[in-house]
């Protein structure tokens, strides 16, 4: 999964109706909230503000937000079954975000682009020759996931195996099997027959 993720259309919305129109330049997706429960939440950086976003049934709030010129020392803390987005706040820790660890290395990404992004802001603010700006390409090393139901598909393939019709299978390795159907009908014949006499005793 390359960033950023999608918007959702609520989200969106929700940004519009709060008089909003930040040009959002990275939004990501968060599992967790910071009372370790398993709930969405969005973190959107604009291009001068940071964004947590938390899901209610079909509608967002914003949880919190800070200026971006405010954000140093962005790091990831590993916690119990995932991890939390740090950074420093006017000489304060700040958790922005807590996550799983099935999108760790996502947030790796988003951490690195943060601290890429204060460097740049400290050289401009400083006059000294600036970097260039930060940028989230696309992490060829990250594997894909099921359009379906979000799982991790196996390398090498597009197929989803939780979300693989059994039956469509079966009928197919059935086809396959079609023009030998006689020495099929002995080996099941013959494994009943093993069966019965392995119940014998």
């Amino acid at each position: 999964m390359s960033l950023p993720d999608p918007i959702p259309e609520q989200l969106q919305a929700r940004i519009k109706v709060l008089s909003r129109s930040p040009a959002i330049e990275v939004s990501v997706a968060a599992d967790m909230t910071l009372e370790g429960r398993f709930e969405p939440e969005w973190l959107l950086i604009g291009t001068d503000k940071i964004y947590v976003y938390g899901q209610e049934g079909n509608d967002f709030v914003l949880r919190r937000e800070w200026l971006l010129e405010k954000i140093a020392k962005p790091r990831l803390e590993s916690l119990i079954g995932g991890g939390a987005l740090l950074v420093t706040v006017n000489e304060e820790t700040v958790e922005l975000i807590r996550f799983s660890n099935t999108v760790q290395r996502k947030m790796g990404r988003v951490a690195k682009y943060l601290a890429d992004g204060a460097k740049y802001r400290e050289a401009v603010t400083q006059g000294k020759p600036a970097p260039e700006p930060p940028r989230l390409d696309p992490d060829p090393g990250e594997r894909k996931r099921c359009p379906q139901c979000n799982l991790l598909l196996p390398e090498g393939t597009t197929v989803c195996p939780a979300c693989l019709h059994k039956g469509k299978v079966i009928l197919r390795v059935a086809g396959y099997l079609k023009p030998y159907w006689r020495p099929v009908v002995w080996v099941w014949v013959l494994m009943i027959c093993g069966l019965i006499v392995n119940l014998v005793p």
